[in-house]
């Protein structure tokens, strides 16, 4: 489960940027040595930055162009019930589109994913850093002060990780200025 209780946005005409901090907690079955966890029993703190670029100038007065981008690095700490912290990560994601109406866009979509350092601690193993790239699509659907929002990737060039095809869905909440 992933919390960010805080954040900062700037607004300007065609440009918008968000910074905040989130965490992962530790939620889902985990047990040291266990070969069915559903989680990973350890968190991860997550400062993050995500902008995004529309205009309607141009090319673009009837289908405006959409540019998003996100940085994240992940920190995560030391697991339950054993003497090792995972290598913290780092994952560049953008997506490149089009407004089909106010509230809908569709377009390509990637992500760059590195794992930035070594685990550490005594049941840490030296191994390959894991590293992962996708691209794929992605749909978003705004709903009064909700965004909706589904993306499919496809991995390649991985290493010492999962490959296949990632699929997310994701609701966004805010609210306006008076």
């Amino acid at each position: 489960m992933f919390f960010s209780p805080i954040g900062l946005g700037w607004h300007w005409s065609e440009f918008h940027l968000i910074t905040a901090l989130g965490a992962f907690a530790p939620t889902g079955r985990y047990s040291s040595g266990s070969s069915n966890n559903t989680g990973l029993g350890f968190w991860t703190a997550m400062p993050f930055a995500l902008a995004t670029y529309r205009t309607d100038r141009g090319i673009f007065k009837k289908l405006p162009f959409l540019a998003t981008g996100g940085v994240f690095y992940e920190i995560h700490s030391n697991q339950r019930g054993r003497d090792f912290r995972p290598g913290d990560s780092f994952t560049l994601e953008w997506s490149l589109g089009l407004e089909f109406t106010e509230r809908t866009s569709f377009g390509l979509s990637g992500f760059f994913y590195r794992q930035v350092n070594d685990p550490s601690g005594s049941d840490a193993e030296p191994v390959d850093k894991y590293r992962s790239n996708g691209i794929g699509l992605t749909l978003s659907h705004s709903i009064g002060l909700l965004n909706l929002n589904l993306r499919a990737y496809q991995d390649f060039n991985v290493r010492n990780g999962p490959q296949g095809t990632l699929v997310y869905f994701d609701i966004a909440g805010g609210w306006t200025r008076n």
